[in-house]
């Protein structure tokens, strides 16, 4: 209830916030069992949005390593910088905090709408 309290104080100003409300706030509402299947509604939302084909592939269990396979699941960490630099975009408080990178595909969604895509 609080995170999507604050996405609306955050966003409601924004241009497409009215436009993708109804889509975000289901999950603030329903109920799921495991955070795996919340995710993955979450990301299927997202790529629907945002109009992008992809299908998700999950493995059967854990493998230390998939040879053959390019690995991507240690390059997003919390505690490690990367070299990627965000190119700016208007967001709803850029007069008074400048640009924030990295915040969030609900950031960019929110902020220019159909037209996320194209900034991907």
């Amino acid at each position: 209830r609080l995170h999507w309290m604050s996405l609306q104080t955050c966003y409601r100003s924004s241009a497409y916030f009215e436009y993708y409300e109804d889509d975000f706030s289901m999950f603030y509402e329903k109920k799921w069992k495991y955070l795996f299947d919340y995710n993955l509604d979450l990301l299927q939302l997202v790529l629907k949005l945002l109009k992008l084909q992809a299908n998700p592939r999950f493995t059967g269990s854990y493998e230390k390593e998939y040879p053959g396979l390019t690995d991507f699941r240690e390059n997003i960490h919390p505690r490690r910088e990367t070299g990627y630099v965000a190119k700016e975009y208007f967001q709803v408080f850029n007069d008074r905090s400048g640009f924030l990178p990295n915040l969030s595909i609900v950031d960019l969604l929110f902020n220019h709408g159909p037209q996320s895509v194209n900034y991907l």
